[in-house]
């Protein structure tokens, strides 16, 4: 258990740089609940630095109160690593936090990346979806951020998906395909999942970027820390590029593969700390960026060290 005192006592720092590749494009929804939705509006539009940031309204954490509108979405440009994106994404969450700004029970923190990631290689679909399935317990967990439980709208709008996936991976891998036509499938697989959406889908509706040209990651948990949205983003995005890897391991995801039993959500607060490593150590070479994830996926600090260790599941089963 050495490894979980070591990160109870990191101190993760937001960065202005990540590692990330300057093709790789990356868009952000804020949706946040409590302010006023005018107030947010008025402060983005007299903020010169943030004129490309825009607020729209979103159903799901708004509400009405003596004719005024609480709640919304800040919605990003296309991002990429640069200074200038972390410096905006830190002052959008703290221009939303000073006016009484939240995110309890309903908002999401959705994240797109750009598809030209997987370089219209359909061998690279077919291993994001492997390791969306092994580890979807991991990816849930980390993803809902600080909190060790889902929002209240996490089964409608972004529900578990890797049962159904793993159903249909004989089909997938029945026939070949071109790169859309993969695209397209899981789209359908998505549609006929009974939910308005899945933890993760192949985005054609996204108002900053042109159609079928992202996918959007729509588990994480809504929050107002810059720092876990910078963690969401790099997570995620070395998810993806280890998904193009010629390093990936496919013949050890298969075998999880030959392994995976279906979990219901519930389980998904649980701490399957060998799998976190496996996936930890599959992404990540950096030892900061390995702790940092631990950190996260552990939500662990100097007060709750033992209660952590208690809560451990060393192997899942």
């Amino acid at each position: 258990m050495g490894i979980i005192d070591d990160v109870a006592y990191l101190k993760p720092k937001y960065k202005y740089k990540l590692d990330i590749d300057k093709n790789i494009t990356f868009g952000t929804e804020i949706e946040f609940e409590n302010a006023s939705f005018d107030a947010i509006k008025t402060e983005l539009d007299n903020n010169s630095d943030l004129a490309s940031w825009h607020l729209v309204h979103d159903h799901t954490v708004e509400f009405k109160h003596n004719e005024l509108i609480y709640g919304g979405e800040v919605v990003s440009p296309v991002l990429t690593d640069t200074k200038q994106t972390w410096i905006q994404l830190k002052k959008v969450c703290t221009l939303i936090k000073n006016n009484i700004g939240l995110t309890n029970d309903r908002a999401g923190a959705h994240i797109h990346i750009g598809l030209n990631i997987f370089d219209k290689k359909v061998q690279n679909i077919f291993h994001f979806l492997k390791i969306w399935i092994v580890y979807e317990h991991i990816i849930y967990h980390f993803a809902y951020g600080e909190k060790n439980y889902p929002r209240k709208t996490l089964l409608e709008y972004a529900s578990p998906i890797a049962y159904r996936l793993f159903e249909y991976m004989p089909e997938i891998n029945s026939r070949e395909y071109e790169f859309q036509e993969i695209i397209d499938y899981i789209c359908d697989i998505s549609e006929t999942s009974m939910r308005l959406a899945n933890g993760f889908r192949f985005n054609n509706s996204y108002n900053m970027l042109e159609k079928k040209d992202t996918i959007e990651m729509r588990c994480p948990n809504g929050t107002l820390n810059e720092q876990v949205w910078q963690n969401n983003i790099y997570f995620f995005v070395k998810l993806l590029l280890y998904s193009c890897s010629s390093n990936f391991d496919d013949e050890f995801m298969n075998y999880k593969l030959k392994q995976y039993k279906y979990m219901y959500i519930d389980n998904y607060q649980n701490i399957y700390l060998n799998d976190a490593l496996e996936l930890m150590n599959f992404l990540y070479t950096k030892e900061e960026d390995k702790l940092s994830f631990l950190k996260q996926y552990l939500k662990i600090n100097t007060e709750n060290v033992a209660q952590i260790k208690q809560k451990t599941i060393e192997k899942h089963m």
